[in-house]
């Protein structure tokens, strides 16, 4: 298989494929068991959850060929609108499939999830994580994220991160 890829919007036939990349790197790699009814219930309507007029969006990443023909979704990232947080947004649903790691294409993600939030206005964006995944906190911590106090009741996470956004960092 291919290691190039390219990021885009998500469409709504992309549901059943994100489910399953979503699904699988939580109960496979993370070892969580899935919470369809709180959680990961926003899986199941993204274009409701991660809506553009409501300050959100999702993005998906795909293997492509030597064709540049489209082949699996290998990686997914959101922002979506936190209410209860003047100007906020949370950077949401950042995975990635293990053979696409350490080929950029987290940062490639994060990177578009941070442009988008400063380009609609956001002064800063949140997330939380779990300590036992080293990769993703040193990407957050290099992308300007610092520690916060806990912000939600996630009981899967124990690490909670903040970046101020402005349109020069």
């Amino acid at each position: 298989m291919s290691k190039a890829f390219k990021i885009r919007a998500f469409h709504r036939n992309d549901s059943e494929r994100v489910i399953r990349l979503i699904s699988d790197i939580i109960v496979n790699e993370f070892n969580f068991k899935l919470d369809f009814n709180t959680l990961d219930s926003d899986i199941f309507d993204i274009e409701e959850n991660y809506n553009k007029s409501d300050g959100g969006c999702f993005w998906v990443a795909e293997s492509v060929d030597d064709n540049n023909r489209q082949q699996k979704i290998v990686g997914t990232t959101a922002v979506r609108n936190l209410k209860q947080f003047e100007s906020t947004c949370e950077l949401k649903r950042m995975y990635v499939l293990k053979e696409f790691r350490r080929l950029g294409l987290g940062q490639k993600l994060l990177d578009i999830a941070v442009g988008y939030a400063k380009n609609v206005g956001y002064s800063k964006m949140v997330l939380d994580s779990s300590s036992n995944l080293y990769a993703a906190r040193a990407l957050y911590l290099k992308k300007g994220f610092f520690n916060i106090p806990r912000y939600n009741d996630n009981y899967r996470a124990d690490v909670f991160m903040e970046r101020k956004l402005s349109p020069n960092c």
